[in-house]
């Protein structure tokens, strides 16, 4: 019996976007998800880049600049390994390079984000 997919919507800390965390659920699932719950409609691409088949996780950025956060199962080097692209995604977003000047951004958002997917709401 499958398990019932989770869904978590949470904002980047102090960076403008938001971020839909999601565990064990179908493309069809994240599509009604978000055209139900924050009334956005993904459009032909933005579905296409939601190919989740034969993946572990993905992590895709939409044209509104929202995040889509999606792993199988709730497994941490995963879970993390994602996490890293959203942060990843939000600095060259912000043309913040990783180095060894701002490396501390980027763990702070990684910590963020990790607080905000294991904190329950």
């Amino acid at each position: 019996m499958k398990k019932k997919p989770t869904f978590k919507i949470f904002n980047c800390g102090v960076y403008p976007y938001d971020i839909l965390f999601t565990v064990g659920s179908s493309k069809e699932e994240i599509v009604s998800y978000l055209k139900r719950k924050v009334k956005y409609v993904l459009d032909e691409e933005e579905q296409k880049s939601l190919e989740i088949e034969n993946q572990s996780g993905r992590t895709v950025r939409l044209k509104n600049n929202a995040m889509i956060v999606w792993v199988k199962t709730p497994y941490l080097p995963v879970i993390v390994h994602e996490l890293f692209h959203v942060v990843e995604m939000t600095m060259l977003k912000i043309h913040l390079p990783l180095n060894d000047d701002t490396s501390e951004p980027f763990a702070y958002l990684m910590e963020y984000l990790t607080r905000q997917i294991w904190t329950k709401k």
